[in-house]
């Protein structure tokens, strides 16, 4: 889950929208992780690594703040102790559940579908890519609204990328003073209001949002006015 058009995203989409359930296959995973770890993910999702037959388990949480629990202290990598972990109480549920079948004990003849050997176990978080979403959803013409609205004729453009926004003032002179002035703020506080109409999570909070400044004249000296080795 890493963009809004990620089928992972689509389907945790439709799961936090009341649109689609948990996965029941996955349920006994997700309720070990709770009691062992004290989080539960909002989905999961086994697949194969893309070009690779090697199994991979995403575990999909809420919060990058739930996610961040099954990280290395460095917060880059996940710990893999809880990867471990995870993947070998998959291997044992699949296992039972296919043994179960087998004595005609129980129902799960989906796990035959089910390869734990070796599999990868990842993480991903919802709001991070919900944000992104609700700041592409703005439509362009919001956009320019809002810059005819904030009449400030050192305000360039507003550039959107992912769940970012950046003002762009044209010299690097006026982006040393917007930087040292209530003017970000107030730019800031007009952007939040928009993005709160295309936020239906209500994730973006406004005590943490802010925006970034930049200027026209770095854009083209430094990126050759190019939006491509910009947000490279």
């Amino acid at each position: 889950m890493i963009l809004p058009s990620d089928n992972v995203y689509q389907q945790t989409r439709l799961i936090k929208q009341g649109k689609a359930a948990f996965p029941p296959d996955f349920q006994p995973l997700a309720e070990w992780i709770k009691e062992t770890y004290g989080v539960k993910p909002i989905n999961i999702v086994y697949n194969t690594i893309e070009n690779s037959e090697r199994p991979r388990l995403e575990v999909c949480f809420e919060f990058e703040a739930e996610k961040a629990k099954f990280l290395d202290n460095n917060q880059f990598a996940p710990d893999t102790e809880k990867q471990q972990a995870i993947a070998e109480q998959f291997g044992k549920i699949v296992e039972a559940k296919k043994a179960m079948v087998m004595v005609g004990a129980g129902h799960g003849a989906g796990f035959s579908d089910y390869n734990p050997e070796g599999v990868w176990v990842i993480y991903s978080a919802f709001d991070r890519v919900a944000k992104m979403e609700a700041n592409e959803n703005i439509p362009q013409a919001d956009i320019d609204a809002l810059q005819k609205e904030l009449a400030n004729n050192d305000l360039w453009c507003i550039s959107r990328m992912f769940s970012a926004a950046t003002f762009f003032v044209y010299t690097d002179e006026q982006l040393e003073v917007y930087n040292h002035s209530g003017i970000k703020e107030a730019w800031a506080k007009k952007y939040f209001q928009l993005l709160k109409q295309y936020d239906p999570f209500d994730y973006v909070k406004e005590d943490n949002f802010f925006i970034y400044l930049d200027s026209k004249e770095n854009f083209d000296t430094n990126y050759d006015s190019n939006w491509y080795y910009y947000y490279k």
